[in-house]
């Protein structure tokens, strides 16, 4: 028995939108311009589709996993992809959100990367590409979710990809491909059982409302769009006023993991996936009209589509058989099966064909009484072996998109199929290729960059960013000595641009995780600031104001450093104690093994050479250096706690201190004093301790105007002979 819960409103309210249902038929949009074909999810297209076995008219590769395409009204298809992958460094793991623009010939308007996500979260969860649909005004919307930083976005954009507006929500996991209302108003649920209403103009939001239980899997309008429906797996299946959000019936025990679809006669179709049934409900009350009992499968392979007649055509993939059902009482037309596990939501056209993808690698086409019309291999050739991994969607001219992945080679194609003599496919610049792979080295690595396409130009990035036109142009070997991700892609007059490639490189050369690579300043530009202890390269300029304190230069027969140097001979960091006063050079021998003095300014380094790479580089220089540092200074050094420093405080200020327990001030000599940040000694009064409070006395004229250090050492004690398990070191500055 399946339970009913109507609200107190919904008798005449409801009366009133059942029979508008039946009368109101919504405009049909001139292209596929959203999930399924209209916010009704009908999946049908006013046209006649291919008769005959179509052929594969282009292909174009794309960069990661794809989502599923839409059409704008001037014929131009929008497909968006993900890649997920391990990152650089600064960030454990990237995902990349592309939104591609073609043609109906094939031809790339644009690749544009529109979103980078990134995580340093031991675990990843996989992102998912944006979820698209076109405005009444030409604009894409797009919606995603960041499941590591719990984030959703959701993007207007413009015809070029430009952003007209972007709204996100923190903890609301957006979930479903957003509905597009005659009047622009957006519709999207969220896995915590909401859904919202968004204006499409501004990205202001009219209401959401929280229908219970789990997971919304979409949401779906109304013929006269007056009401919005919604369901979830845990059973909740909801009727919403769609201009208030208030709930209008909601029932129970409609357990679907699809989005709702509406008839044309205003019947509301669910798939319960729990009762393995496909289920006709009435849209005024939510009271079941008639259950289509799946008999031996167990969930449709995507949401059923309604054609002109008003006859439902389920994807029964688990038993694999297409069925179709007339909705006005619930009984089987005809019923076909072995055609090699139909899978998502059919195609239904004006002459009640239907036409899917299987996961068999086919299309199928089938006519108004269930015969096979066609059925089209989508393998390319004997090697290649693909699956469809996007819903199928048709253009005006009968031409058929979706997305495929080849489960060999790896790769993801958004593919185009028509009726007649294919067209010379336009053909794409092969995607680039590293040598060697993307991974995890000890030494430094030569990364070379090619293209299966002779004569293509590779551009390429190393800071992680989508490469354009801007971008350097791949001539030599590029130099790897840290951890960074390489992308690359390949053009060529005439032909599409690649797929962007990407490969991500963790250097590790030595275990000491104070240990510096500084790369051959001949040839990469690169020198070494040790004030802020980073490498830069002056090729890529210098908008930070790095310091040039440190260079390698030279051949592997006769490596030198730059700087204001000393060479101290074979010895270790702690035994150079003190720097000279004088000796210093501009350039002297680097000899691994040595320890030397550097003098910057005013201040004093000493750094240890451990390995110098002799590997010639492209430029038949010594390849680089691994050394490690230390800033002279003639205060402690030690494990301190730090504590936050005071900005700024009188000469005559009293610093309180609290512990856990009453302190021994018997135990303040030696261990509580204040230094200068070059290390002098200051004068203080006697400290005090209050039980378990110390105060620490300035001096006895105050301080003088500077930086100073508190050190509060271990060897101060509690009154029950317990000593401080960490040193305590505090920087304070003076003013008048």
């Amino acid at each position: 028995m399946i339970n009913k819960k109507v609200s107190k409103s919904a008798g005449l309210l409801g009366l009133a939108l059942f029979f508008l249902g039946l009368m109101v038929y919504p405009a049909m949009a001139k292209e596929w311009n959203q999930y399924l074909n209209g916010p009704q999810h009908r999946s049908y297209i006013n046209i006649t589709g291919p008769q005959s076995e179509p052929e594969l008219k282009w292909q174009y590769e794309i960069t990661g996993e794809p989502g599923n395409p839409v059409i704008a009204d001037d014929g131009t298809i929008y497909v968006s992809s993900v890649k997920n992958y391990f990152g650089d460094a600064e960030a454990k793991n990237i995902s990349d959100l592309h939104l591609y623009a073609f043609d109906n010939n094939g031809h790339l308007k644009f690749d544009k990367l529109l979103l980078t996500m990134t995580s340093n979260n031991d675990v990843f969860f996989n992102a998912s590409p944006f979820k698209l649909a076109i405005g009444n005004n030409g604009e894409i919307f797009a919606i995603s979710y960041d499941p590591n930083n719990q984030k959703a976005y959701l993007y207007s954009f413009n015809a070029s990809g430009s952003i007209n507006w972007e709204k996100t929500y923190d903890n609301v996991s957006l979930s479903s491909e957003p509905v597009i209302s005659t009047g622009n108003t957006i519709y999207v649920t969220a896995a915590t059982n909401q859904i919202y209403a968004i204006n499409g103009k501004d990205g202001t939001e009219y209401w959401n409302t929280d229908i219970g239980g789990g997971y919304l899997y979409g949401c779906t309008l109304s013929n006269d769009e007056k009401v919005i429906y919604a369901g979830n797996e845990w059973g909740t299946v909801s009727a919403l006023n769609a201009a208030s959000g208030d709930i209008v019936w909601s029932i129970s025990n409609m357990h679907t993991n699809r989005t709702p679809v509406v008839a044309s006669d205003g019947s509301l179709l669910i798939a319960n996936h729990y009762y393995s049934g496909l289920y006709i409900l009435n849209p005024v009350t939510g009271a079941m009209l008639w259950p289509a009992e799946l008999k031996l499968g167990r969930s449709l392979g995507g949401e059923p589509a309604v054609n002109e007649n008003n006859q439902a055509i389920a994807l029964e993939w688990t038993d694999s058989k297409v069925s179709s059902y007339n909705i006005s009482n619930g009984q089987q037309n005809w019923e076909v099966s072995e055609l090699g596990t139909p899978y998502r939501s059919p195609i239904v056209d004006t002459k009640d064909n239907v036409y899917f993808g299987a996961q068999s690698a086919h299309l199928y086409a089938l006519n108004a009484s269930g015969q096979l019309l066609w059925q089209k291999s989508i393998n390319s050739s004997d090697d290649d072996y693909r699956s469809i991994t996007s819903n199928l969607i048709m253009d005006q001219e009968g031409r058929i998109y979706f997305a495929a992945y080849n489960n060999y080679n790896g790769k993801s194609y958004f593919v185009c199929y028509a009726a007649g003599r294919s067209d010379t496919p336009v053909e794409s610049v092969e995607t680039p290729v590293f040598n060697p792979v993307g991974g995890s080295y000890t030494t430094v690595q030569q990364v070379t960059i090619s293209s299966a396409t002779n004569g293509a130009t590779i551009r390429y990035t190393t800071d992680g960013t989508e490469p354009t036109d801007n971008s350097n142009i791949y001539t030599a070997p590029i130099q790897v000595n840290n951890s960074l991700t390489i992308k690359a892609k390949a053009s060529k007059e005439g032909m599409n641009d690649s797929a962007t490639a990407s490969a991500s490189y963790s250097i590790n050369i030595n275990t000491d995780p104070d240990s510096i690579i500084l790369s051959n300043h001949w040839s990469t530009g690169a020198a070494f600031d040790f004030t802020k202890g980073e490498a830069f390269s002056f090729w890529t300029g210098n908008p930070d104001q790095y310091s040039d304190d440190l260079e390698l230069v030279g051949t592997s027969a006769n490596p030198s450093l730059r700087g204001n140097l000393i060479d101290m001979g074979s010895s270790t960091l702690d035994q150079l104690i003190t720097p000279p006063a004088s000796g210093y050079a501009d350039e002297i021998p680097a000899i691994s093994g040595h320890a030397y003095w550097a003098k910057v300014g005013e201040h004093y380094y000493k750094f240890l050479i451990t390995h110098i790479d002799l590997t010639l580089d492209t430029n038949g220089n010594v390849t680089c250096m691994t050394f490690k540092y230390q800033r002279y200074s003639a205060l402690p050094v030690g494990d301190y706690q730090l504590w936050e420093k005071k900005l700024t405080v009188k000469p005559d200020h009293v610093f309180t201190i609290t512990l856990n327990q009453d302190v021994d001030p018997l135990s303040f000599s030696q261990n509580i004093y204040v230094k200068t940040v070059l290390g002098q000694a200051v004068i203080t009064s006697p400290h005090q301790a209050q039980n378990n409070k110390i105060v620490i006395m300035p001096h006895p004229d105050g301080y003088l105007p500077g930086d100073y250090f508190l050190y509060i050492e271990k060897g101060v004690r509690s009154t029950s002979n317990c000593n401080l398990k960490k040193a305590i070191k505090m920087s304070f500055t003076v003013i008048p």
